[in-house]
């Protein structure tokens, strides 16, 4: 088989065809999802793909920019970060625009990245788990813990959230989020859009747009009164003027309060807190490292779900939900489905029974430590308040996007494996029903496999036709990059929402090498 990547033509290996692929070598399996995650950016680019470049046809109708965002560099010096969540990120935005594309990326240029570009070398404790380098006496290197003890100036590395919103682009982390320019991705600086953020303020990865009132809404953790955590949440509108804002003490206090993701509703803001162990002085004096110091406590039986009212100055109310770990909300609605009349919210997430930070999603060959499945919580918000936990499905899945625009979600798009049970590298892309009961409904309506060992998948995004058919919810397009690691390319695969299983309807070939992304979102060609 071949594929026309760019000018010269790529050979494939021959690609196993079948209902479920054997993955007859694992170890070079995850080999490449470990190159997939580890390779640097060779090169910032700036070029257009014509349509005489491209595989099949980008619809007419699919006309913005796709921006993702993902760590890019994970070597200097001849040192590399101990993961990926520790690399310098760099922002890639994919232009559509008469059925051709423009690709650009840049490196964000973070006050971290820029000094240790001057300086060749790793100068800061990484925030989840690369030690600073340790100093040298007559050429001796010292312990490392010399270095980290008491560091908590974690570099910014800028590398899990896009946000496309109010005429700016903004990239985030665990702190202040950075502005670069819509169109070519220079750095513009520390952005607290106009002091909305305070320097306490840790800006998480996730927002949610809330496209009835034309907002957009994100979270920070404030851990600068050790007595005291906060979260707090900001509304926005369009022009990042604030609307709103709303701080929180979180339920569990102490230790490295890690939030990543919420869902919300017409009236309700809804976070999961999980409890987590650590070895606080292991940390605090340098001997490991966070994911080396930090545990989820799978033990517990509950876990606090903080339910904010959006609306109204009522008290925040924290329900004891199911024990789990979740990065990731899909949606969430307040219709009652099953027709009791009581005030219902019900939310959709990956949600993990157990949670290994050193391994998280990276893996390890034969061995099952994160366990991502789809799961549905039934929250009962009148008397006798309650929260119920149901597994729609045993399969490993992670990285959702659906149709955001929509107050009732019931389709969504998400990363899986290619085993049914058991951690794999994300190589496919599903459709999930989530009206699905996951008992005599399969969640799974359809699914398109990579079908070699070398190809992964990074997040799905969705993007409406924008038909104002309200049933026709799933009237759209799925974009995704494919990551060969066989050959150092990448491809944006364009899906009709309706038919996964088909194929790419286009496949755009990216000249260099992209690794494997975190988060992006689109942007419409019509949007400020």
């Amino acid at each position: 088989n071949t594929r026309v990547g760019s000018s010269s033509v790529e050979t494939e290996a021959p690609r196993v065809e079948g209902a479920e692929r054997v993955q007859e070598n694992e170890a070079a399996l995850f080999a490449g999802w470990e190159k997939a995650l580890s390779l640097s950016m060779p090169v910032e680019s700036d070029y257009c793909i014509s349509k005489s470049e491209i595989e099949g046809e980008i619809p007419r109708e699919l006309k913005g920019t796709l921006f993702k965002v993902g760590p890019a560099l994970f070597e200097r010096g001849g040192v590399k970060v101990k993961h990926p969540f520790d690399g310098d990120g760099a922002v890639h935005s994919l232009k559509i625009e008469n059925g051709e594309v423009r690709y650009r990326s840049k490196f964000v240029r973070t006050e971290g990245f820029l000094r240790e570009e001057e300086s060749g070398k790793f100068m800061s404790r990484g925030a989840y788990a690369t030690p600073k380098p340790a100093p040298k006496i007559f050429g001796i290197s010292l312990p490392e813990f010399v270095s980290n003890a008491f560091d908590f100036n974690f570099k910014n590395t800028s590398n899990i959230t896009t946000i496309p919103w109010g005429g700016k682009l903004l990239v985030g982390w665990n702190g202040l989020p950075y502005a670069l320019d819509l169109e070519t991705l220079e750095t513009e600086g520390v952005d607290n859009l106009s002091d909305s953020f305070q320097p306490g303020d840790l800006v998480q990865a996730h927002f949610c747009v809330d496209n009835e009132k034309d907002r957009i809404v994100m979270f920070a953790v404030d851990t600068s009164n050790t007595s005291e955590y906060l979260v707090k949440f900001f509304e926005f509108d369009r022009n990042f003027s604030l609307v709103r804002k709303r701080s929180e003490k979180l339920p569990i206090q102490g230790g490295v309060p890690l939030l990543h993701d919420f869902a919300l509703t017409e009236n309700y803001i809804l976070m999961f807190q999980s409890p987590l162990q650590i070895k606080l002085m292991q940390f605090v004096f340098g001997f490991k490292a966070l994911n080396e110091c930090i545990e989820f406590d799978a033990e517990k039986q509950s876990c606090p779900l903080l339910v904010i009212p959006r609306n109204t100055d009522l008290p925040m109310r924290v329900l004891d939900a199911p024990n789990n770990w979740t990065w990731h909300m899909i949606s969430a609605d307040e219709k009652d489905k099953s027709g009791s009349g009581k005030e219902v919210v019900n939310i959709f997430a990956f949600s993990s029974p157990k949670y290994h930070f050193k391994y998280d999603f990276t893996g390890k060959s034969g061995e099952d430590y994160v366990f991502p499945r789809l799961t549905k919580y039934t929250v009962n918000l009148g008397d006798g308040a309650s929260v119920e936990q149901k597994k729609l499905c045993t399969r490993n899945m992670e990285m959702p996007d659906c149709a955001r625009e929509r107050i009732d979600v019931n389709y969504a798009y998400a990363l899986t494996t290619g085993k049914d049970e058991g951690f794999a590298p994300l190589q496919n892309l599903c459709k999930l029903d989530l009206k699905a009961d996951g008992e005599s409904d399969n969640p799974i309506l359809d699914i398109w496999k990579t079908g070699t060992d070398y190809e992964f998948l990074s997040e799905p995004t969705f993007v409406s036709r924008n038909s104002g058919v309200e049933e026709d919810e799933d009237d759209g397009w799925v974009l995704t990059l494919r990551h060969d690691t066989l050959n150092e390319r990448a491809s944006l695969l364009i899906f009709d929402a309706k038919d996964i299983s088909k194929g790419p309807i286009a496949s755009v070939p990216i000249k260099t090498w992209v690794p494997w992304i975190f988060h992006g979102a689109f942007h419409g060609a019509s949007e400020s």
